[in-house]
Protein backbone atom coordinates (compact mmCIF):
# COMPACT_ATOMS: atom_id res chain seq x y z
CA UNK A 1 0.00 0.00 0.00
CA UNK A 2 2.77 2.35 0.58
CA UNK A 3 4.28 2.14 -2.95
CA UNK A 4 1.02 3.18 -4.09
CA UNK A 5 0.53 6.50 -2.22
CA UNK A 6 4.49 6.68 -2.96
CA UNK A 7 3.59 6.67 -6.74
CA UNK A 8 0.23 9.16 -5.74
CA UNK A 9 3.08 11.40 -4.49
CA UNK A 10 5.35 11.11 -7.57
CA UNK A 11 2.32 12.28 -9.70
CA UNK A 12 1.45 15.35 -7.84
CA UNK A 13 4.79 16.45 -7.66
CA UNK A 14 5.71 16.05 -11.33
CA UNK A 15 2.45 17.86 -11.79
CA UNK A 16 3.05 20.67 -9.72
CA UNK A 17 6.78 20.91 -11.43
CA UNK A 18 5.00 20.98 -15.23
CA UNK A 19 1.53 23.07 -13.99
CA UNK A 20 3.87 25.46 -12.78
CA UNK A 21 6.34 25.92 -15.97
CA UNK A 22 3.60 24.77 -18.63
CA UNK A 23 0.37 25.98 -16.63
CA UNK A 24 -2.87 24.28 -16.29
CA UNK A 25 -3.76 24.01 -19.89
CA UNK A 26 -0.58 23.64 -21.72
CA UNK A 27 0.28 20.56 -18.85
CA UNK A 28 -1.28 17.23 -20.23
CA UNK A 29 -1.92 14.16 -18.32
CA UNK A 30 0.39 11.90 -20.91
CA UNK A 31 3.21 14.54 -19.77
CA UNK A 32 2.83 13.95 -16.33
CA UNK A 33 2.62 10.27 -16.39
CA UNK A 34 5.70 10.24 -18.34
CA UNK A 35 7.52 12.76 -15.64
CA UNK A 36 6.26 10.29 -12.84
CA UNK A 37 7.28 7.36 -14.64
CA UNK A 38 3.95 5.84 -14.54
CA UNK A 39 1.23 5.11 -17.15
CA UNK A 40 -1.28 7.88 -18.47
CA UNK A 41 -4.20 5.25 -17.16
CA UNK A 42 -2.13 4.95 -13.95
CA UNK A 43 -3.02 8.86 -12.74
CA UNK A 44 -6.89 8.13 -13.56
CA UNK A 45 -6.62 5.36 -11.00
CA UNK A 46 -5.84 8.20 -8.10
CA UNK A 47 -7.65 11.39 -10.45
CA UNK A 48 -10.77 11.10 -12.02
CA UNK A 49 -9.08 14.25 -14.43
CA UNK A 50 -6.87 16.73 -14.84
CA UNK A 51 -8.45 19.34 -12.93
CA UNK A 52 -9.28 16.85 -9.98
CA UNK A 53 -5.15 16.20 -9.82
CA UNK A 54 -4.71 20.20 -10.72
CA UNK A 55 -7.06 20.82 -7.55
CA UNK A 56 -4.94 17.95 -5.68
CA UNK A 57 -2.15 19.88 -5.99
CA UNK A 58 -3.61 23.17 -5.21
CA UNK A 59 -4.87 21.82 -2.05
CA UNK A 60 -1.14 20.56 -0.91
CA UNK A 61 0.64 23.76 -1.80
CA UNK A 62 -2.03 25.97 0.43
CA UNK A 63 -1.84 23.03 3.27
CA UNK A 64 2.25 23.54 3.23
CA UNK A 65 1.97 26.43 3.43
CA UNK A 66 -0.66 27.30 5.81
CA UNK A 67 1.07 24.47 7.99
CA UNK A 68 4.58 26.68 7.87
CA UNK A 69 2.97 29.69 8.58
CA UNK A 70 1.04 28.66 11.76
CA UNK A 71 4.55 27.21 13.33
CA UNK A 72 5.87 30.78 13.12
CA UNK A 73 5.61 32.19 16.12
CA UNK A 74 7.39 36.18 15.93
CA UNK A 75 6.51 39.21 18.16
CA UNK A 76 4.11 41.73 15.51
CA UNK A 77 6.57 43.78 14.15
CA UNK A 78 8.52 40.71 13.19
CA UNK A 79 5.78 38.24 11.86
CA UNK A 80 6.72 38.85 8.18
CA UNK A 81 10.00 38.45 8.08
CA UNK A 82 9.65 35.76 9.88
CA UNK A 83 7.25 34.10 7.80
CA UNK A 84 9.32 34.83 5.03
CA UNK A 85 12.17 32.96 6.09
CA UNK A 86 10.57 30.06 7.21
CA UNK A 87 10.33 29.18 3.62
CA UNK A 88 13.97 28.76 3.47
CA UNK A 89 14.50 26.67 5.98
Amino acid sequence: MAAKEDKKQKIMESALTLFAEYDYYRTTTAMVAKAAGVTQPYIFHFFDNKEDLYIAVLKRAYDRIHDTFMEVEAPADQLVGAMGASFST
